[in-house]
């Protein structure tokens, strides 16, 4: 089998976890899943006590229809112990009290980014065991080969989610659960932050590059609306695409297909579909190569539709969650707060700089081959080199792809 350089090519700037799907033509996990695309805003800016009762009743319902036909068997659930991992855990014993599920959590091996204190607490609430998997860059290395050679998806997440799930396995688990999906629809990024600070002074600054787009100019007098914040924002990194080899006015792609209401909803939806056709998938193909069925609480179409229902204003970073965390589940301070503060949230491993910092990893994901030049136009002169002094992610990523062909050609 052989990679496709035409599809690498498209997708090469929208994320790694793209690469498994279009490029190496791996296993595809698709989801019986709809959502609106330019959906009136039916909610006020605060949810009141009956609406957070509802949205409490829907999480739990979702954990239901999630779980019930896998309520019998032994569940691995992986446990970041952020907010939408300790929530779901908690959700899914809240409907299952009996049912066998142990926590499984990575440790990345950083300690300035270590979750495992607030993976153990939630744990505790939820009274399930807890199993602590070391992914720290060495001791993924005897992993390497099997994780990428069946995940087949260019991102540093393939080999600790692989081994996240081969410990369930050892464990005789039957089925595993992840919590995506919460931060999509719960405006938990920090692309939704940006959405809540457009309000501010947007002066869009002077790009000699942007020179081609037409209008531009008269554009750039506008500030403090969302226009300036699209240009602002949206154009510097679509300049590729939109700018330099193109005469698209962005001005009237806003006018025409952005504006209002739906700029909320064209930002929700772009990362639901990130979730659905990306990182999901990415997790299955992890679960599967173990042998594994993962489920998704969060990604239930009832819930879905209700969320993105919300008006931006009543879910500012995952809010109303909090809100249920802190007045109705129970949960201690130190895990409703978690995140709450923008740029504070940890997330999955969250850094490629751990295993660039190894020699031992760099010497074991390095690609034998010299392929370099067949697959980019311009590759790094030394792909180690690039990777370990400049610490660069790309010439990373590039180091992972070639590895992969090597491995599955």
């Amino acid at each position: 089998m052989r990679g496709d350089p035409n599809a690498l090519e498209v997708v090469l700037q929208t994320g790694g976890e793209t690469f498994g799907e279009s490029v190496f033509d791996a296993r595809s996990f698709s989801f019986d899943i709809a959502w609106p695309n330019n959906r009136p805003l039916e909610t006020a800016p605060q949810l009141n006590g009956e609406e957070l009762a509802r949205l409490s009743d829907l999480l739990l319902k979702a954990a239901k229809r999630t779980l019930e036909p896998f309520a019998d068997k032994r569940v691995g659930f992986l446990l970041s112990g952020g907010v939408d991992s300790s929530v779901c855990l908690y959700l899914i014993k809240q409907a299952f009290p009996s049912c066998d599920v142990k926590a499984y959590h990575t440790d990345w091996g950083i300690p300035e980014r270590s979750e495992i204190r607030y993976a153990e607490t939630a744990a505790k609430l939820a009274n399930v065991p807890l199993r602590v998997v070391d992914t720290s860059a060495e001791a993924q290395i005897p992993h390497i080969d099997d994780a990428l050679s069946g995940i087949k998806t260019i991102s540093y997440s393939a080999v600790p989610v692989y081994m996240a799930f081969r410990a369930m396995v050892e464990d005789g688990m039957d089925v595993g659960v992840n919590a995506l999906g919460l931060d999509e629809l719960m405006a938990g990024y920090p692309i939704h932050q940006l959405f809540y600070a457009r309000s501010r002074l947007n002066v869009v600054p002077y790009f000699r590059r942007l020179e081609r787009m037409r209008y531009y100019r008269a554009a750039s007098l506008r500030w403090g609306t969302d226009k300036a914040w699209l240009l602002r924002i949206v154009a510097p990194r679509s300049s590729t695409r939109y700018v330099t080899q193109s005469t698209v006015d962005l001005g009237t792609v806003y006018e025409e297909k952005v504006k209002a209401y739906s700029l909320w909803n064209t930002i929700h939806n772009w990362l639901l579909n990130a979730m659905i056709h990306n990182f999901a998938p990415l997790m299955s193909r992890a679960a599967a190569a173990n042998g594994l069925k993962l489920l998704f609480p969060y990604i239930d179409q009832q819930l879905m539709d209700r969320c993105l229902s919300y008006s931006p204003k009543a879910k500012v970073n995952k809010a109303p969650i909090r809100a249920l965390m802190r007045t109705r589940f129970g949960f201690p301070e130190e895990l409703a707060s978690r995140g709450e503060k923008w740029g504070s949230k940890i997330g999955w491993g969250g850094t490629h700089l751990p295993y660039v910092q190894s020699r031992k990893y760099l010497d074991a994901v390095m690609p034998k081959s010299q392929s370099a030049e067949e697959w980019f136009v311009s590759p790094p002169k030394d792909l180690y080199s690039e990777i370990h002094d400049r610490q660069n992610p790309v010439a990373f990523d590039m180091a992972l792809f070639l590895k992969i062909l090597e491995l599955t050609t």
